[in-house]
């Protein structure tokens, strides 16, 4: 599991290193906002069998994703192929799990 998590990072970090060096800053802004819903939607799905001791640090860990969304409230200006109705779901889920942590 570790091996295929460092690969897809690997890849991403490649992806994002292109739009970047080719100047399409919106769009490596818009596919790291896109990872941040995953990463939202991964903790929260993991978190359901957390422990007691596991759940503070799960919830300040959503906090913060939910002060940096409020200071940076997401626009898309970017082009990514691919990003239709699955991702538009992922990023409305990951916003009201945001919004619902306490």
């Amino acid at each position: 599991m570790m091996l295929l998590n460092a690969q897809a990072e690997a890849l991403a970090a490649r992806i994002l290193l292109d739009e970047l060096r080719a100047g399409r800053l919106a769009n490596a802004l818009e596919l790291l906002e896109q990872q941040l819903d995953t990463s939202v939607l991964a903790i929260q799905k993991f978190s359901e069998s957390a422990g007691p001791s596991e759940r503070e640090p799960v919830l300040e860990t959503l906090r913060v994703l939910r002060e940096y969304r409020r200071r940076h409230p997401r626009k898309t200006e970017a082009v990514i192929e691919g990003d239709g109705d699955g991702l538009r779901l992922a990023r409305e889920t990951a916003q009201k799990i945001l919004h619902d942590t306490k």
